[in-house]
């Protein structure tokens, strides 16, 4: 079993307080650049790796994680992804995590949009005032409209096959 590493042992090392340990792992401020490099190397020199047990227990923080998928009666596929993530919940349940899962209809962009909560037009992409969102909405996040872009790509080729046929 690996020794457990203290934050005492690591400011003995580098030759430093505790506290400005606490900052370089926390990568808070106020910390000179000679400080923080010296804490750097202790760390790598110890083979510093972070207990994210004791991190999820003493930040006691919960994390929600949102699914959205195609109502399906029994695909396989859907199933598994549905079954991997209430396997994650349950596994991690030290780390206080919770998945949501939400279900639109296949082929109706509306019902997408209902259960998502992105916008899907222009129009309501603005506040009342017209002004655009503000990008501290978790909503409007780069990461999940790319992941909603590509989606729409997917709907819109699958539209297209079925008017094909």
């Amino acid at each position: 079993m690996a020794k457990k590493i203290r934050i005492k042992d690591i400011a003995e090392r580098a030759g430093v307080s505790v506290g400005t340990v606490d900052r370089v792992l926390h990568d808070r401020p106020n910390i000179s650049k000679q400080a923080r490099e010296k804490v750097e190397k202790a760390l790598k020199e110890m083979d510093y790796q972070p207990n994210m047990y004791a991190s999820a227990l003493a930040y006691n923080k919960s994390y929600t994680f949102y699914m959205l998928l195609p109502k399906h009666d029994s695909e396989a596929y859907w199933e598994e992804i549905e079954e991997g993530a209430r396997k994650c919940e349950e596994v991690r349940r030290e780390f206080h995590i919770n998945v949501k899962i939400h279900y639109y209809e296949r082929m109706q962009e509306d019902s997408f949009h209902q259960e998502s909560g992105l916008p899907h037009s222009p129009r309501q992409r603005q506040d009342s005032r017209g002004a655009p969102p503000r990008r501290d909405n978790a909503r409007e996040h780069p990461r999940e409209l790319r992941a909603h872009a590509r989606l729409r790509r997917h709907q819109d080729a699958a539209l297209r096959l079925r008017q094909v046929r």
